[in-house]
């Protein structure tokens, strides 16, 4: 299922989007959940960490467009967010908040195709993610990027391949919710991601960041067996070796 937010004043305009996206949802048999707003302000106040997208027109009050995503970027750096306006002015200003595209109205069919199209390969390749909330900015966070969560200054710091992120939960939550996706926990300090170990011996781990995680004594036995288990089931192989 995508989940949609169109933010345009012009009824009119919302109107159309919609038949769009319901073209598209019969054409591709594909759920669609479409939330509208008739001010950026409505937007900001009821912003939803779950949309997949964000329809965003460019000429509104009693904030622009762009106002309104240099908000919501507050929020969440992740979201998409597609311009939509019938002026060219703005396009320049769009990359300031890593717009994913710039729509010129009135736009047609096949624009609305390719956009969504887009979204929903993102969704099928980029399967699970997190809600990761610090303070009052929201960022998705998917599983399969995430190299090693540790803890850091009484919070966690979530290390992905581009980025990190501070959390204010626990480590052990965090262990049991991604123990199915091929996490371990090789120190009361440090959950890893298998998939992107580089190297291991009976000490520490390096992950593919050069980063060196300790393993403790006390885990050492069951970690390197779910390690060997885990790369074996993948058919990893060439990877295993005995740790007697």
């Amino acid at each position: 299922m995508l989940n949609i937010s169109i933010c345009d004043d012009d009824k009119v305009s919302q109107i159309y989007f919609k038949k769009q996206v319901k073209k598209y949802s019969i054409l591709n048999s594909c759920e669609i959940l479409t939330t509208e707003f008739n001010s950026g302000l409505q937007l900001i106040d009821s912003y939803d960490p779950n949309f997949d997208i964000i329809f965003l027109d460019i000429m509104m009050q009693p904030i622009s467009g762009i106002s309104t995503a240099l908000e919501i970027r507050k929020k969440d750096i992740n979201i998409p967010i597609v311009f939509t306006t019938f002026s060219k002015d703005f396009a320049i200003e769009s990359y300031k908040v890593n717009a994913l595209n710039y729509v010129l109205k009135p736009f047609n069919y096949g624009t609305i195709q390719l956009i969504l199209n887009k979204i929903v390969e993102q969704k099928l390749y980029s399967k699970n993610y997190i809600i990761n909330k610090n303070y009052d900015e929201y960022s998705k966070i998917y599983i399969n990027d995430i190299l090693y969560i540790e803890t850091y200054n009484r919070n966690l710091l979530v290390k992905t391949l581009s980025s990190s992120y501070i959390n204010h939960s626990k480590l052990r939550i965090f262990e049991q919710e991604l123990h199915n996706y091929g996490f371990v926990r090789c120190h009361h300090s440090f959950l890893v991601n298998i998939n992107f170990i580089k190297t291991i011996n009976k000490l520490d781990i390096c992950m593919i960041d050069d980063k060196i995680i300790p393993i403790s004594n006390p885990k050492k036995s069951r970690v390197l067996k779910e390690i060997s288990a885990f790369w074996i089931n993948r058919q990893d192989k060439n990877f295993v070796k005995s740790f007697d």
